[in-house]
């Protein structure tokens, strides 16, 4: 993961692009959050979607849990709404229609709609709302940690030991940036942020983006990349095999360039 980042830099620095920040999140972090607090599949597919755009969770936990109850994702006391084949044919097409931006772009040899009939058919294992909240509430406080590496050690720590999770979620990215470290990586330029989604439906681990200052005064992401062991499997192969990889975008290299 540290030799990607480090690769990745070494190829932006070649297109004579300096003035970059590396902005790295880490959806592992955020996928076992999810499974500590026995999310389903599709459960998790729902709240990972919610924090599509890099913005943590912007809606109230009531309205998520509002939204996974009304689809079937998390039970509800009110089990007569479900009662006939109709309200089921309704929740399932909700559950279509929450599910499907965070699947993304199909992969390999499944159609979205192939990935959703098969989430569909696991949403009977549905979430109790105690379980659902408490993973919203420990990502809502994960999304809020931004800074240097330095900086956010022991608030991610901290965001997790307050809702009784352990600090070896965190061992992946800590060893990461112990790697870039060592290897001489200039950590003034990382700033790890754990709200950083990037196409969560097709990451499943660190996750990165080469960023400069936009014209604007936003940022220009021209490149970035990730973890996404699951990828082989989806073309076609007979198991998860550990890649990754990143792209750039050209067009945007050139305008920083010519800037």
């Amino acid at each position: 993961d540290a030799e990607i980042i480090g690769l990745a830099v070494r190829c932006a620095q070649e297109a004579k692009i300096d003035d970059f920040t590396v902005r790295v999140g880490h959806l592992g972090v955020i996928h076992d959050v999810m499974r500590w607090f026995d999310l389903s599949e599709p459960v998790m597919m729902f709240v990972a979607g919610a924090m599509q755009g890099g913005s943590g969770l912007p809606k109230p936990s009531e309205d998520l849990l509002a939204m996974a109850q009304a689809s079937g994702l998390v039970s509800s006391d009110d089990a007569a709404t479900a009662a006939d084949a109709d309200s089921n044919v309704m929740t399932d097409e909700s559950m279509r229609t929450l599910l499907r931006e965070s699947i993304g772009a199909p992969i390999g040899r499944r159609t979205i709609e192939d990935v959703l009939d098969r989430l569909v058919r696991k949403k009977r294992d549905a979430a109790h709302p105690t379980s659902f909240l408490g993973a919203v509430e420990a990502l809502r406080r994960l999304a809020k940690v931004q800074g240097r590496p330095d900086e956010v050690a022991e608030a991610a720590r901290d965001a997790l030991s307050c809702n009784g999770l352990p600090s070896e979620i965190l061992e992946n990215l800590e060893r990461v940036v112990t790697h870039l470290e060592d290897d001489g990586f200039p950590l003034e330029r990382l700033t790890i942020d754990l709200s950083f989604a990037r196409g969560i439906a097709y990451y499943t681990g660190l996750v990165f983006e080469i960023q400069l200052a936009g014209p604007d005064g936003g940022v220009l992401s021209v490149g970035g990349g990730g973890r996404y062991d699951g990828l082989v499997k989806a073309l076609g192969g007979a198991e998860d095999t550990p890649a990754l990889g990143f792209a750039f975008t050209l067009e945007q290299i050139l305008s920083a360039r010519e800037s």
